[in-house]
C-alpha cells in the first residue's frame, strides 16, 4: 500500500509541474503573438549580436521577408548597413545599461551579407539593456519604428 500513495504523491507532483510548465508555455507563446501583432519592429540580441527573438514587424522593415529565421541567422553587427550609420554605439549603450537610440537611412537592398529587399526608408532604433535575475544585463531588447509611416521625431532632435 505505501507503493501505491508514493507511486500517487509522485505522479500527483508530476501533475502539478506539467500543468505549472503548460500555462507558462501558454503564457509566452501569449505574449509572442502580441508581439508580432504590434507594428513597431521589436528583436531581442545577446551579447554578440546574435539575435535571439524578432517580430514580422521588423523583418519586413528589414526587408527579410517573413520566411528568414532572424534566430540562429542574423547578427546585428554584420549588417554593414546598421553598423556604418552608428548602430554599433547605440547598442553599446544598452549593454553598458543606458537606452540607445539612433534613425538611419536603411537600404535593404545595400545589405552586405543578408539577401534583404525592400525600397530605402528612414528607420528610428532604440535600444534598451535587459537584466537577468542577478541584475547584469544578459541582452539588449531593439525597438524600430519606420519614420516615414507615422514616426515622430521627438521635438529638439
Amino acid at each position: 500500500m505505501a507503493f501505491f500513495e508514493a507511486a500517487a504523491s509522485d505522479i500527483a507532483i508530476s501533475m502539478g509541474y506539467s500543468k505549472e510548465f503548460l500555462k507558462e508555455y501558454n503564457q509566452r507563446r501569449f505574449l509572442e503573438k502580441v508581439i508580432n501583432q504590434i507594428p513597431y519592429g521589436v528583436a531581442v540580441f545577446d551579447r554578440e549580436g546574435g539575435c535571439m527573438f524578432a517580430n514580422n514587424s521588423l523583418k519586413g522593415l528589414l526587408g527579410a521577408g517573413r520566411d528568414f529565421n532572424f534566430v540562429g541567422n542574423y547578427k546585428i553587427f554584420e549588417d554593414n548597413v546598421l553598423t556604418g550609420q552608428g548602430m554599433i554605439q547605440a547598442l553599446k549603450k544598452a549593454y553598458e545599461g543606458e537606452t540607445g537610440e539612433v534613425t538611419v537611412l536603411y537600404s535593404p537592398a545595400s545589405v552586405i551579407k543578408y539577401r534583404f529587399n525592400g525600397v530605402q526608408h528612414r528607420l528610428k532604433f532604440r535600444s534598451i539593456p535587459l537584466y537577468d535575475m542577478d541584475g547584469r544585463i544578459s541582452s539588449v531588447v531593439v525597438i524600430c519604428d519606420d519614420m516615414a509611416d507615422g514616426g515622430v521625431e521627438p521635438a529638439g532632435k
